[in-house]
């Protein structure tokens, strides 16, 4: 049943690409699903975790500009996780040093940059650091 709903998702995703004329993003998330299972699938991206770090695909435009825009991040107020540009199977692909994605309880008190996060989505890395880990 797993493989069924892995096999159904990988294959959305990889239909959205080729909608948008990324067939090699499609087939790279494919690939990638076979290796690393299925993806945390968000808005634009298909993200793969692989050890302590994440890789963001693209699926659609809006995607690679994204991946583009947080490997070329500069605003020193907002505190990204580290990045980079990599191509693979003619795909520039994210990667993304892994974060714990922090879970906001009752009164506690983050940094004001985190309000200027899409949909706050910040967390902790491996070695403490409190960085956004989406624009």
């Amino acid at each position: 049943m797993e493989s069924a709903f892995l096999n159904n998702v990988v294959g959305e995703l990889a239909a959205a690409a080729r909608e948008e004329q990324l067939d090699p993003y499609g087939d790279l998330i494919t690939k990638y699903a076979s290796q690393y299972g299925e993806p945390i699938v968000g808005r634009t991206r298909a993200v793969f975790i692989r050890d302590d770090e994440v890789i963001k695909i693209p699926f659609c435009l809006e995607g690679l500009l994204g991946n583009w825009d947080e490997a070329n991040h500069t605003d020193p107020g907002i505190p990204l996780a580290r990045c980079r540009l990599e191509s693979e199977d003619d795909c520039k692909v994210l990667i993304m040093e892994r974060v714990e994605p922090l879970l906001r309880s009752d009164g506690e008190q983050l940094p004001e940059w985190t309000d200027w996060v899409d949909g706050q989505q910040v967390g902790y890395t491996l070695d403490g650091r409190l960085v956004a880990f989406d624009l």
